[in-house]
């Protein structure tokens, strides 16, 4: 099993670049290059399942079963008004939303904020 931590996820640092399912998709082939996996089962929940079904689209050759949880593929499956100002979210607008964990801390440029 190889659990992926998607960039600027978890305990990923910070990169300069759009953070796009597209984007993760490629992280993860190359993730599997890199570890001579030429096909893999692959589960996704949430973010990690749109990941997963860009990979399971765009490259079918690397994917046996494809199990996808908690994920809209369509944006008609959204709640209304989800995605409403999500482009100008930053990481400042987070600050003060959820108490702070021991893992937020240990996080690459983590803060107890």
């Amino acid at each position: 099993m190889i659990a992926v931590g998607l960039q600027g996820h978890g305990r990923t640092p910070d990169v300069d670049r759009p953070l796009t399912v597209e984007k993760f998709a490629a992280d993860v082939v190359e993730l599997l290059d890199r570890l001579g996996v030429e096909r893999a089962d692959v589960f996704g929940w949430r973010m990690g399942a749109a990941v997963a079904l860009r990979l399971g689209t765009g490259h079918a050759d690397r994917v046996g079963r494809l199990v996808l949880a908690s994920v809209s593929f369509a944006d008609a499956g959204l709640r209304p008004g989800l995605l409403d100002g999500i482009q100008d979210l930053r990481p400042e607008h987070l600050y003060g939303s959820a108490p702070p964990t021991p893992r937020c801390r240990s996080a690459p440029g983590g803060s107890p904020r």
